[in-house]
């Protein structure tokens, strides 16, 4: 059976939060596996799970906390309050 790959994004149960919060953890492991991905000639690219449409990426850095837009809800997927401390503590491991 062959399925179209939007076609496997199933709704939650209930609903989803205006603004979901992301760990800088999740990110990472998306940007590793959005590596390894890109390497094979595949892309891997976050969707809403409610629309069904690709997410925009914020990349500006005066930007504090939003990392994804949807731009049909206008959903937001932001930093976690964590955040800063984890990527601090990844940079001091990665320099050691």
């Amino acid at each position: 059976m062959r399925v179209k790959g939007i076609d496997t994004i199933r709704g939650f149960m209930g609903s989803i939060p205006d603004k979901v919060e992301l760990s800088y953890q999740t990110i990472k492991t998306g940007e590793l596996l959005r590596q390894v991905w890109n390497g094979k000639g595949l892309a891997f690219i976050p969707y809403c799970y409610s629309c069904k449409v690709p997410v925009d990426w914020i990349l500006e850095e005066k930007v504090k906390k939003e990392i994804f837009i949807c731009p049909d809800c206008n959903r937001t997927w932001i930093r976690d309050n964590q955040w800063k401390d984890d990527f601090r503590k990844d940079a001091h491991d990665r320099d050691k």
